[in-house]
C-alpha cells in the first residue's frame, strides 16, 4: 500500500497488473495464486495438486522472443554528443547497452501495458555543487536510466495537451552498487 494517494486508473488496475506480473514470472507464487480447489476436494488433495502443479510459462516465452525480435538487428544510433554516446553504451552505469536496457522495458511493457524510463545524474560524493557542464564531466558525473514497472508508478497527472505534468514513482533504495 503507497502512503500517497493513488491513481484512479492505478487503483482499478493493480490486481490485473500483478495477475499479469504474476503470470510472467510463473513458479511457485502463480500457481499458489491461481490454482484453487475445488470445491469437494479434500484438503490433502489439493495441497498435493498444488506441489505438483507446474505452470509451462508460455506468456514468457512469447513476451521475450517479441522483445529479442524488435532489438536482433543493432539500431543505429548516431549523436555527435558525447554524453549520449556514452550513455548508449552503458545506460544503466550497470553495463547494459541500449539495445539491452530498451529489451527490457519492450518486456516490461508487453507484460504490464506500460513502463517509465527515469533518466537521472548521481550528485557528486562530496555533495559539491557543479556549476557546468565540463566540470561534470571533468568529475565523471553523466546521465543513467533506469526502467520503473507499472505497478510502480503510482500516481500521474497529464495537462490539456495530454503531455505528463508529474508522476509519483514507488522505489526501492539500491543497496548493491
Amino acid at each position: 500500500m503507497s502512503l500517497f494517494p493513488t491513481h484512479p486508473l492505478y487503483a482499478h488496475c493493480l490486481a490485473d497488473w500483478r495477475e499479469y506480473r504474476l503470470c510472467y514470472e510463473g513458479g511457485k507464487a502463480y500457481t499458489n495464486a491461481y490454482l484453487h480447489k475445488h470445491p469437494k476436494e479434500p484438503l490433502k488433495n489439493f495441497e498435493q495438486r498444488l506441489e505438483r502443479a507446474i505452470h509451462p510459462n508460455h506468456v514468457r516465452a512469447v513476451i521475450d522472443t517479441y522483445a529479442a525480435y524488435l532489438y536482433k538487428a543493432p539500431i543505429a544510433r548516431e549523436s555527435e554528443s558525447e554524453t549520449l554516446s556514452e550513455l548508449w553504451v552503458n545506460m544503466n552505469l550497470l553495463g547494459a547497452p541500449a539495445n539491452e536496457f530498451y529489451e527490457h522495458v519492450a518486456q516490461l511493457v508487453q507484460r504490464g501495458g506500460r513502463a517509465a524510463v527515469v533518466v537521472d545524474k548521481l550528485q557528486p560524493e562530496d555533495g559539491a555543487e557543479l556549476a557546468t557542464r565540463a566540470q561534470e564531466l571533468e568529475r565523471g558525473i553523466r546521465p543513467y536510466a533506469y526502467a520503473v514497472d507499472t505497478e510502480d508508478i503510482l500516481n500521474w497527472r497529464t495537462g490539456r495537451d495530454g503531455r505528463l505534468e508529474w508522476i509519483v514513482l514507488r522505489e526501492s533504495e539500491d543497496h548493491e552498487r
